[in-house]
């Protein structure tokens, strides 16, 4: 049985030239291993690559080794990408990172690759309409008749299959808040 997050291509065009968008859903789902739409605190780390829309505050290590850079196209190409400004402390462990405002806080690059403050054109707009749009395609699919997914204890989320359709795919309707 394969459970599967269904996934739609979607491609959409942006208004300027030089922040054309070619890049799908599923690229930035594959590309990246935590995508942070708004401001992203705390310290968690990163095993992977990283995007944060807004700023990012946190101080944690991101880890990009072996995943390789993303590309968002417009040259704008990372492992750490974030939208705003960098304030915490954020040790990168090889890959590029690209900033769209300042590092005010601490950004070690800690192996190969490079730092890049000031970047104009890092689609955050696009990424956000991009995911918001897949998230109104999942939530108009059925959920598959039989499966359940147990969320009340957060440490402890467990799902339960049904039947799936042709494909064995599966959907599961998770409520939640942010």
């Amino acid at each position: 049985m394969k459970l599967i997050a269904y996934s739609a291509a979607i491609l959409i065009s942006a208004t300027s030239a030089a922040s054309a968008v070619t890049f799908t859903a599923a690229d930035l789902l594959h590309g990246f291993n935590n995508i942070v739409l708004t401001d992203r605190s705390g310290g968690a780390e990163t095993e992977g690559t990283v995007f944060v829309g807004g700023n990012d505050s946190s101080s944690a290590n991101v880890n990009p080794d072996g995943e390789g850079n993303v590309d968002l196209g417009g040259e704008i190409v990372g492992g750490y990408i974030v939208g705003g400004n960098v304030s915490g402390s954020t040790n990168l462990i090889n890959g590029n990172a690209q900033i769209g405002g300042a590092v005010t806080g601490t950004l070690n690059n800690n192996g190969t690759g490079s730092v890049n403050t000031g970047i104009v054109g890092i689609p955050v707009a696009d990424v956000r309409t991009i995911l918001e749009n897949l998230s109104l395609d999942l939530a108009a699919e059925a959920t598959t008749a039989g499966g359940t997914a147990n969320t009340g204890d957060t440490n402890n989320i467990n799902f339960q299959s049904g039947a799936g359709d042709a494909d064995q795919i599966q959907f599961f309707n998770i409520a939640g808040t942010r």
